[in-house]
């Protein structure tokens, strides 16, 4: 018999698993925008979800929020803003900071590839029941914000 542990960490495993996400990702930007691909989204993601906590967001602090060296997050970042999803200003006296924003393209795209995320989970689990749903949302929502594995400012 499995421990409940095991199945967790192996449920985990196949959503983390990097084809997983780039199928997943590819299904919910597919034509929404130029340049706005599986292998974008989930900068723009991550940049529109620290936006939603903080005023402004430095690439430096984009990077630890997706795990990745700084120089990688730049290359994705100048990329995005070319094709127009995001803007970056760079402040008079630190020409070396920059400051990520969304344009109405990027937010705009973001809102469409939520939506079609919403739907995409709806399909997945539409033989649940609405208790079902609930649960999972709640559980879910509880290991991902205060459970174990959940990360304090200090970390990002």
């Amino acid at each position: 018999m499995t421990s409940a542990p095991r199945e967790i960490s192996d449920a985990l495993g196949l959503i983390l698993n990097q084809d997983f996400r780039k199928r997943l990702y590819a299904e919910i930007t597919e034509g929404v925008h130029e340049g706005f691909d599986a292998g974008t989204y989930s900068t723009l993601s991550a940049l529109a979800r620290c936006l939603s906590t903080h005023e402004s967001v430095s690439a430096a602090t984009l990077a630890g929020s997706l795990g990745l060296d700084r120089s990688v997050v730049s290359r994705r970042c100048s990329a995005l803003a070319r094709d127009g999803l995001i803007s970056i200003d760079r402040p008079p006296h630190d020409e070396r900071k920059a400051l990520l924003s969304l344009t109405p393209a990027g937010e705009a795209a973001i809102g469409v590839a939520r939506e079609r995320l919403d739907a995409a989970i709806s399909a997945r689990t539409r033989g649940w029941t609405a208790e079902e749903l609930a649960t999972f949302a709640r559980l879910i929502g509880r290991f991902a914000g205060d459970g174990p594995l959940s990360l304090t400012e200090a970390q990002v």
